[in-house]
């Protein structure tokens, strides 16, 4: 596969420095620059409300809200070389479902929110 150990060493080598040098542009900010930047954004509120009880007797378990993951553009205009104004754009809309976390709610689906 490769003719020594010499070779593989020199190679991993230059593919460090190679990585490495890559991203040193990306630090060279200006005043005025707009950089676009895709990502993935994850929106998890961790969430409970328990219990949910009615007429002061009835335990129907709890209430809980479930994450979700949408791809987003990022979008940055540079006020000077060191900071700069972000705005972060879902690719996707979201819509964060209510359901039931336990008890007669347990597998309920409540409602979503935009």
């Amino acid at each position: 596969m490769f003719a020594s150990c010499k070779n593989l060493s020199l190679l991993w080598a230059c593919f460090t420095l190679s990585l490495m040098a890559a991203p040193t542009p990306v630090y060279a900010y200006e005043k005025g620059d707009i950089i676009f930047r895709l990502g993935y954004a994850s929106v998890d509120p961790r969430e409970n409300v328990d219990p949910v009880i009615v007429n002061n007797q009835l335990n129907l378990g709890g209430l809980g809200l479930k994450s979700q993951e949408t791809p987003l553009l990022t979008t940055t205009v540079q006020l000077n070389k060191n900071w700069g104004v972000e705005v972060l754009l879902p690719l996707m809309a979201l819509e964060i479902e209510v359901g039931g976390n336990g008890g007669a709610l347990e597998g309920l689906a409540m409602g979503t929110a935009d």
